[in-house]
């Protein structure tokens, strides 16, 4: 069990909170020198684990599959999809249900999976603000067979959108204005 003051000083280092961290059942891998973060088959099932070291780089324990990232919540009939751990603890920050992808390809029929097995009905995919997250964000959204719409904050990534201060009026007030896209 990781201390809560090491979790409390990840959060603030990263610009998060540490209940958000907690969330994402976040915890200090003594082993392997890094944060960890374990990733979801559609069924809930934990298939790996990711990895972010003190300096940010980001790998996987070794036999890790890809999967997602599901917060410790109930899941609502809207979500939404971030691309990573931290910018999903973002969006929970701002109290948006979410889950992520470990990056901006990949994972589309699991994602599609989990949300058929979790009754989800529309989905919004938060893009990080380059091209490989705005297109990342398209692939995903064309393989998705629900109502969905794509938000890019007005940020590098939704992280760095909580981080210098943006909350979740602003959020809603971008988003209620996208147009939803039907399968």
């Amino acid at each position: 069990v990781t201390p809560s003051e090491y979790i409390s000083e990840f959060a603030s280092s990263i610009g998060l909170s540490s209940e958000s961290l907690d969330l994402m059942q976040c915890a200090w891998a003594d082993e392997r020198n890094a944060w960890a973060f374990p990733m979801y088959d559609q069924d809930c099932q934990i298939v790996g684990m990711r990895l972010r070291s003190e300096n940010g780089r980001k790998f996987s324990v070794a036999g890790s599959r890809h999967g997602l990232f599901v917060p410790f919540v109930a899941m609502a009939r809207e979500v939404y999809i971030c691309e990573g751990p931290t910018d999903c603890a973002a969006a929970l920050m701002l109290g948006l249900p979410a889950i992520a992808r470990p990056s901006c390809l990949g994972c589309e029929k699991t994602v599609s999976a989990f949300l058929r097995n979790n009754g989800v009905r529309r989905v919004t995919i938060i893009a990080d603000a380059d091209d490989p997250g705005i297109r990342g964000a398209e692939k995903l959204q064309a393989a998705l067979r629900l109502p969905s719409r794509i938000w890019i904050p007005p940020a590098k990534d939704l992280r760095d959108f909580v981080r210098s201060g943006g909350s979740r009026a602003e959020a809603d007030s971008e988003i209620k204005n996208l147009v939803w896209k039907t399968p």
